[in-house]
């Protein structure tokens, strides 16, 4: 008896849970239908993928990429640097703030959150994350990210150099003593004194790179898994 009842019981909520699945399906599919997630007819705002409109302030800019890691603006405010990832492609973009629009993109093939401009020398450097994998390298390849890139990407801190108006990829930079185990750089912060501050999520520590070719390195274990670099008001780290 308690058998044949634990059977009708099952049965019952299968029935209903499938009942309730196929009323979300096709709920799902009219949704489908209807909503098209991307910017609004109107142009004034942007449809999100779960139905919800925004309309957010000022210009939009469409940047290379789906997911802006970094922006920073010039001194003068002329000239804004954004860096994009996610499922696209990760570049680094020169964006002219007052023609609203991009002037220049480079995919760096692959970036995470850091990125610092040297305003006196138009040096631009970036956070090259973990150490690319052979999988990773595979795939670029596939993708038509150049081969000077991919080499790059094989030291832990991009550079490119913006001159007679292109941006240009320059040697990477190197970190003494850290394996590639360990690297994984999210934070880079540029001082006026032209050191370059290097945070390693991975091993905790943050690097100072200093000299014309960024070789006088000093290191300093702080807490734990640290993500950005930033100046005191002062200029002093």
């Amino acid at each position: 008896m308690k058998r044949r009842l634990f059977v009708a019981t099952s049965a019952l909520i299968l029935l209903a849970s499938a009942m309730a699945l196929a009323g979300n399906w096709r709920k799902l599919a009219l949704w489908a239908g209807v909503v098209r997630p991307g910017p609004s007819q109107d142009g004034k705002g942007a449809l999100l993928p779960n139905g919800w409109k925004i309309t957010p302030a000022g210009r939009q800019i469409a940047l290379p990429g789906d997911m802006v890691m970094k922006i920073i603006v010039s001194p003068d405010g002329k000239t804004v640097f954004a860096n994009t990832a996610g499922w696209h492609d990760h570049s680094v973009n020169v964006v002219d703030a007052q023609a609203g629009k991009v002037a220049e993109s480079v995919n760096v093939g692959k970036v995470w959150a850091g990125m610092a401009v040297n305003p006196a020398t138009g040096a631009v450097f970036v956070s090259g994350g973990g150490a690319p994998s052979r999988q990773f390298i595979d795939t670029a390849k596939g993708r038509g990210v150049a081969p000077e890139v991919i080499e790059a990407l094989r030291l832990p801190v991009l550079r490119l150099q913006r001159g007679d108006g292109k941006l240009a990829l320059r040697p990477s930079l190197a970190i003494n003593g850290l394996e590639e185990k360990d690297r994984f750089v999210a934070g880079v912060t540029y001082a006026a004194d032209g050191s370059l501050y290097v945070v390693n999520t991975q091993n905790d520590t943050v690097y100072r790179l200093r000299g014309a070719d960024f070789k006088t390195q000093v290191a300093a274990k702080v807490g734990y898994r640290p993500h950005p670099a930033a100046l005191a008001p002062g200029g002093k780290p």
